[in-house]
């Protein structure tokens, strides 16, 4: 169901953070690594809560891949988060070899993804990590349109067994999933139906697909619209 606009602003960080601490409480198999950006991506959180399972190792993106790695090969479900540039682009190599090839179970989960870090400027704007991801083995790409599909991203990725990519927005983005909704890895969500066209996006660009509709709607041109999380 979407919930009609005007619709209410949250951080998809602030869901993220809230779910690990649910999802630390029911298994404690799940720990977190970090890179020096534990505040920012809200899972200083998950440290206060549970401070033996979250691992800070500073501005050092590729170290935190492979002890996520050594994490994962002794039994553990590890997180590893920070920006999306760095924990994608910058750490490829050590992600397709530590990771990807080796079918751990390491679940990457980034903030600050695409255009939305804004005046950070291009060396922390990242377009091209969905197709980095999507190209390793094994991988799961996940890509949720609000705080709350983010929330969901952290248990669907749980449930996989193997790597998995997730990345979120920096900025707030309009909530337009509802409590009943429900996230299924691999099978899309129509949030509009409609007869004319389809516009089909992810992640921040769902909502701007709604939009679209809606303006559509105006010229009495029926749009679907998919989310392709």
């Amino acid at each position: 169901m979407t919930l009609p606009p005007p619709w209410k602003s949250e951080s998809m960080r602030g869901y993220f953070g809230k779910a690990l601490i649910e999802l630390g409480k029911r298994n404690e198999d799940v720990v977190v690594v970090g890179a020096d950006t534990t505040e920012s991506i809200k899972t200083v959180d998950f440290g206060k809560a549970f401070p033996e399972r979250l691992f800070q190792v500073g501005i050092a993106e590729p170290n935190m891949m492979s002890v996520a790695a050594g994490l994962a090969a002794a039994g553990k479900i590890a997180f590893a988060s920070t920006y999306s540039v760095f924990g994608s682009a910058h750490t490829y190599n050590i992600i397709r070899q530590n990771v990807a090839y080796t079918k751990l179970n390491v679940k990457i989960f980034c903030s600050h993804a695409g255009l939305s870090v804004g005046p950070d400027g291009a060396t922390h704007q990242i377009n091209e990590d969905i197709g980095l991801m999507r190209g390793l083995p094994g991988m799961t790409v996940l890509v949720p349109a609000d705080g709350p599909e983010t929330a969901r991203c952290v248990d669907a990725a749980v449930a996989i067994k193997g790597p998995v990519y997730c990345r979120f927005s920096r900025s707030n983005v309009p909530t337009i999933t509802g409590p009943e909704d429900r996230l299924t890895v691999g099978q899309a969500s129509v949030m509009r139906d409609g007869s004319d066209i389809t516009l089909v996006g992810c992640g921040v660009l769902v909502s701007r697909c709604l939009v679209a509709a809606e303006t559509l709607a105006q010229e009495e041109v029926s749009a679907r619209v998919i989310n392709l999380s």
